[in-house]
C-alpha cells in the first residue's frame, strides 16, 4: 500500500514537471519502486532486477539523447502549490499508515512468512539449477554473446559524428 501510494505521487509529481533531468530521476524512482513492488509480490527479485536493468538502460540512453539536443537552462524546481500539495499528501499518508494497525500486523505477516520462506532455501537451490550442466552452457553463451555486442556497440559510436559531437568540438 505504501509502495502504491509512492508511485501515484510520483505520478503527480512528474505531470507538473517540465526539465527532462528532473523527470529522468522520478522515471528511476517510479521504476525502482514497480521493482520492489514486484519482488514483494514474487518473493524473489530476479524477474524484477531484470526488468529495472532493461528499463533503466533503455530510458537512460533515450535521456542522453534528449538532453544532447535541448538547451539546458537553469530551471527553479520550488513551485509552492505542488510542493505545499505533496507535504499535504505526505502527512496523511504517514498518519494513515501510524495510526492503522491493521497495515503493521501484515507486515509483521508478511516477514514471517518470507523469514520461513528463506529457511526451506528454496531460492538457492532455484539458483543452483540455473548454473548446473545443461543451462551453464546457455548461460556462457549469453554473456559471450552480451560482451561482444557490448564492444560492437561503442565501436559504432563515434563521438564525433552523432549527437554529443558539440562536445567535442573547440
Amino acid at each position: 500500500m505504501f509502495i502504491m501510494m509512492m508511485m501515484m505521487m510520483m505520478n503527480i509529481l512528474f505531470l507538473n514537471l517540465n526539465n527532462p533531468l528532473i523527470m529522468g530521476l522520478i522515471l528511476m524512482i517510479q521504476t525502482m519502486l514497480i521493482t520492489i513492488f514486484f519482488g514483494k509480490m514474487n518473493f524473489s527479485f530476479w524477474f524484477s532486477y531484470i526488468i529495472f536493468l532493461i528499463f533503466i538502460g533503455g530510458m537512460l540512453i533515450l535521456f542522453i539523447y534528449i538532453i544532447s539536443l535541448i538547451n539546458l537552462k537553469l530551471f527553479y524546481i520550488i513551485n509552492y502549490k505542488n510542493l505545499l500539495f505533496l507535504l499535504i499528501m505526505l502527512m496523511m499518508m504517514f498518519m494513515y499508515f501510524f495510526y492503522n494497525n491493521k497495515i503493521m500486523m501484515i507486515n509483521n505477516y508478511e516477514m514471517i512468512n518470507f523469514s520461513k520462506k528463506l529457511m526451506l532455501n528454496e531460492n538457492l537451490m532455484n539458483l543452483i539449477k540455473l548454473y548446473n550442466f545443461p543451462n551453464l552452457f546457455i548461460n556462457l553463451l549469453l554473456i559471450i554473446y552480451l560482451f561482444i555486442m557490448m564492444i560492437i556497440c561503442t565501436n559504432i559510436t563515434i563521438f564525433l559524428n552523432g549527437p554529443f559531437s558539440n562536445f567535442y568540438k573547440n
